[in-house]
């Protein structure tokens, strides 16, 4: 479904404060995969992210996505572990 007002003023407020702003689209598993793929644009448009904004359709039941949330949260927090060794 397209972001709520809400969505789209969270989303806002995370780029403005200068992160990144991954977005989780979970219940993947109840959409067909041309539905998903539906849902997918109507997200980027609704939320008017770039190209190079990561989006990740989800299913914790099905395991949809899974891997790559691991893989994005895992070079996410080995980031703030070399950027609080730098500091130090």
């Amino acid at each position: 479904h397209e972001p709520s007002k809400l969505d789209q003023e969270m989303y806002a407020w995370i780029l403005d404060g200068g992160f990144s702003g991954t977005v989780i689209a979970t219940k993947a598993d109840k959409l067909s995969h041309n539905k998903r793929d539906q849902g997918i644009r109507l997200i980027r448009q609704g939320l008017a992210m770039s190209g190079e904004a990561l989006l990740l359709p989800f299913s914790a039941e099905k395991g949809i996505g899974r891997d790559q949330l691991e893989e994005v949260l895992f070079h996410q927090l080995k980031g703030q572990e070399n950027r609080k060794e730098a500091k130090a």
